[in-house]
């Protein structure tokens, strides 16, 4: 058997819209009141596969696939690592509750592909800058793309 031409190539990073249509994702699992319902981690039942589809269904223009589980769970890991090394340099301003590192994003699920109550909980970030101005307030919306909003703020070292 042969390998795919992409094997061994590290997965694509997941894009704002991604993140974006994930995060619509989670409000559907909430509105469905299944957020932290512990029938999502019994892998038998396959309920958050069965949510995933029903809001493919529903929102065929925000569709995921199924291969996205993983990649989400990757990017919560790469996101709370970034975060982590951040509030350890001191360059996050003191987070009501955390005293230790294990106090940051600790509801996050490991990489395991699935969709249980920790990934069933899951948003990504986002970010809006309010400016005020003589004329009045300005609110720029970075959505899920915190690489442009970090940009703008000119932090670097985040994904």
């Amino acid at each position: 058997m042969t390998p795919p031409d992409n094997y061994g190539e590290k997965p694509k990073p997941l894009t704002a819209q991604d993140k974006a249509k994930w995060n619509k994702f989670i409000g559907f699992v909430e509105a469905n009141n299944m957020k932290n319902n512990p029938i999502l981690d019994q892998r038998n039942k396959q309920v958050g596969l069965s949510l995933l589809q029903k809001f493919n269904l529903a929102n065929p223009k925000d569709a995921l696939p199924t291969d996205i589980i993983p990649k989400v769970q990757q990017e919560l890991q790469d996101y709370r690592t970034n975060l982590v090394n951040q509030w350890k340099a001191g360059r996050i301003a003191p987070i009501e509750g955390v005293k230790t590192e294990g106090d940051l994003m600790s509801g996050i699920s490991k990489v395991d592909g699935w969709p249980g109550t920790k990934t069933l909980s899951s948003r990504f970030p986002t970010a809006q800058i309010t400016i005020v101005t003589p004329e009045g307030k300005q609110v720029k919306d970075y959505g899920t793309d915190m690489a442009a909003y970090d940009k703008a703020q000119g932090i670097t070292g985040s994904k």
